[in-house]
């Protein structure tokens, strides 16, 4: 889930933090073997109806949009993963190197 994902008009799609307890809640009934999910490349995530949204006025469509897997920006962000731990094996090596 995209809590920062905005619409286009820049306001947040994701309706405020208050709100994260819908998921939380969602997170132990997975706990406990009874909430619904769905398979994605990323891992178990709640489909709409698997979340409680009474009381809130949250179409499917803005969930489909907070939910929406951009696979182009986590080839990016997985990239600059693998070059964060490169550097960290680099420096980890030198101080090893250092210390002896």
């Amino acid at each position: 889930m995209n809590w920062f994902r905005t619409d286009g008009s820049g306001k947040f799609v994701w309706p405020g933090f208050g709100q994260n307890m819908r998921v939380l809640a969602w997170i132990v009934e997975r706990c406990r073997g009874v909430g619904g999910y769905r398979e994605t490349a990323l891992g178990l995530e709640p489909d709409y109806g698997d979340l409680n949204w009474s009381g809130l006025d949250f179409t499917q469509a803005d969930f489909a949009e907070v939910m929406r897997i951009d696979t182009a920006a986590w080839a990016r962000e997985l990239a600059s993963h693998d070059a964060l731990f490169a550097k960290l094996g680099e420096a980890t090596r030198g101080a090893r190197g250092r210390a002896g």
